[in-house]
């Protein structure tokens, strides 16, 4: 019995951590599409579930691509989600 009670705190202490790491990644995304000014990206992330996967998997890109440069030491590249700007209508439609 005390088993099955730690193992539901472990599973109710993991979903907690869950939500606290996926809120994480919606206000980083959040606030770099602001800080970019893409608000219409913003706004249709709120809305279109599929599209704001599809944000995060990049900004997850550009976070990792970021931190490879940083111990790499070399200059930053031009991000992903800048080199795409220009597609995204068409690659996410």
């Amino acid at each position: 019995m005390v088993m099955i009670i730690r193992e539901m705190e472990i599973r109710e202490e993991a979903r907690t951590e869950g939500k606290s790491e996926g809120i994480t990644e919606i206000n980083a995304l959040s606030s770099y599409l602001i800080s970019e000014n893409w608000l219409d990206d913003l706004w249709r992330a709120t809305t279109d579930p599929a599209y704001q996967a599809k944000l995060l998997h990049e900004f997850s890109l550009l976070q990792s691509s970021k931190q490879n440069i940083k111990k790499k030491k070399r200059k930053p590249k031009e991000s992903i989600l800048l080199k795409l700007r220009p597609f995204r209508a068409l690659l996410l439609s």
